[in-house]
């Protein structure tokens, strides 16, 4: 279950059945117990106090044990929130008053900074349950402490999820805490690792709190996704037998290229090519307008093709969109692409005409996959971006059965989904991806996986993890220069790609 992600629902189903089945035990107990072990290990021995920030719900309850556990192994804890009220939760009100007992204050706002020298900052605010904007006060001691954390270098430890980040989307309120480290509780969650969480979660520590994993089972259908890990596919990757052959890889074509954009087919060309698809037909429509013979004098192994004869060719897989264009001709090429009796990829341009195609779509009965990202979302769904922002796993879900296809949400924490309404959340990749190229490295790495064999949701979740690890080597490359973020280009993935293609098989 260590893959496991829970969305609020999921969790307070977990929470509930946990309740019943311990009646007299206490969560929070746990977390705050958990909380102070994992700030020993971040602090060490270290003699500056601690900020500890109390927020009015179960949150700061977590944070008021976390600090009394502290105490009593002697480090120092400056404390600051409010008196608890008759609205306080009852495990909330039972920390305040053990702390309290134990000898702890509770200050009404951050002392002046010039009297300490922190060594942590704890955000004890709020929890999974914030349902609307931070009050002015609390807004100040989050800007306050990420000021903190920012100019004097001091860890900043969210504890189950930093304040102000919405743990179901990842969207952060205008105002929310940016911490370094976070300390989850029962189970990771969606809003840690997609949109802005990765932004405000820092390293990510997971601590299930002793709960019985079959507890987890109770998430509700769909209110439970899983991180996308090699475990889940590794064994699917295409194997070659000692007697194989070209034809045994697979053929992969590719189909796009209009006047203009021939790069782009290029690019995902030459991808499945170093994906491993035995043979890769090229098809550009700019080639079909001109005449002119083409040819990848870098990569003279792909075979180019008119677009009207590329169906003729053994395609066991086809990726359709890379430099596609938009115009009629366009459409009337897609509109024939749907037609192919094998797995199909659609992306790009192929994506913003596709709804004008539903039906055939619709209609499939082989394999369609879909890698929009958020642009090409909207207009697969008919609206805008800050709509397909705001949730990105019901984006993607509502997509994935709208197309009956599997579909990848590209962008930051990845979302791949089903018809079904199963989804997982990719966690590799960098900001060096965000250039020109990228998507059309991704569809050529899943489309030659399709053409190995690879059934659709192996395919899909490995091209991803695949395409945003090669991102990653580029940029961490240990000793060698690095190649990113800034300046990577897709030409540099692909090999990157291939490379851990072949250390995964």
């Amino acid at each position: 279950m260590r893959n496991q992600l829970l969305t609020i629902r999921g969790l307070r189903a977990v929470e509930s059945a946990f309740q019943a089945q311990n009646p007299g035990q206490s969560l929070m107990a746990r977390a705050g117990e958990a909380a102070a072990r994992w700030v020993r290990e971040l602090t060490g021995e270290r003699p500056d106090p601690i900020l500890v920030l109390v927020g009015p719900g179960n949150n700061g309850g977590d944070a008021l044990v976390c600090a009394r556990e502290l105490m009593a192994l002697g480090y120092g804890c400056v404390c600051v929130g409010q008196p608890a009220t008759e609205w306080t939760p009852a495990d909330a009100q039972a920390a305040h008053a053990a702390f309290i007992a134990a000898g702890g204050v509770l200050h009404p706002d951050i002392p002046e900074t010039s009297s300490y020298r922190f060594s942590l900052i704890i955000d004890g605010l709020f929890g999974i349950g914030l349902n609307q904007p931070l009050s002015a006060t609390y807004a100040a001691w989050v800007e306050a402490a990420n000021t903190l954390s920012l100019l004097d270098d001091i860890p900043l430890l969210a504890l189950d999820i930093a304040s102000g980040l919405n743990s179901d989307t990842g969207l952060a309120q205008d105002i929310c805490v940016t911490a370094t480290h976070t300390l989850t509780f029962i189970a990771n969650k969606p809003g840690l690792l997609t949109a802005d969480g990765p932004d405000h979660s820092g390293e990510v520590q997971v601590c299930d709190l002793d709960i019985d994993p079959a507890l987890l089972t109770l998430a509700l259908d769909n209110e439970a996704g899983n991180l996308n890990d090699p475990n889940l596919w590794a064994d699917d990757l295409p194997q070659r037998a000692l007697n194989a052959n070209k034809g045994d890889a697979g053929s992969a074509g590719l189909l796009g290229g209009s006047p203009s954009m021939t790069g782009a087919l290029i690019l995902a060309a030459r991808s499945a090519l170093h994906s491993g698809a035995g043979r890769v037909y090229a098809a550009a429509l700019g080639n079909a307008q001109s005449g002119a013979p083409m040819l990848d004098p870098l990569q003279p192994e792909i075979m180019f093709r008119d677009p009207a004869s590329l169906r003729e060719a053994p395609l066991t897989a086809l990726g359709v969109g890379p430099g596609l264009g938009r115009s009629d001709v366009s459409r009337a090429v897609l509109a024939s692409a749907l037609d192919f009796e094998g797995p199909l990829v659609l992306d790009a341009d192929a994506l913003v005409l596709l709804p004008t195609l539903l039906d055939a779509v619709q209609q499939r009965h082989e394999p369609t996959l879909l890698t929009p990202h958020p642009g090409e979302a909207a207009a697969l769904l008919c609206t805008d971006i800050p709509s397909i922002e705001a949730n990105r796993i019901q984006a993607a879900c509502d997509i994935a059965a709208k197309y009956h296809a599997t579909v990848v949400l590209k962008g930051c924490g990845s979302i791949i989904a089903t018809p079904d309404g199963r989804w997982w959340i990719n966690t590799t990749g960098n900001p060096g991806m965000a250039t020109a190229g990228m998507g059309d490295v991704l569809t050529g790495i899943t489309t030659a996986l399709l053409a190995q064999g690879m059934a659709p949701e192996q395919a899909l979740c490995a091209a991803v993890w695949l395409h945003g690890a090669a991102a990653d080597v580029c940029v961490e490359s240990g000793n060698l220069p690095k190649l990113g973020p800034l300046g990577l280009t897709a030409s540099e993935v692909i090999l990157a790609a291939r490379t851990l293609l072949n250390a995964l098989i």
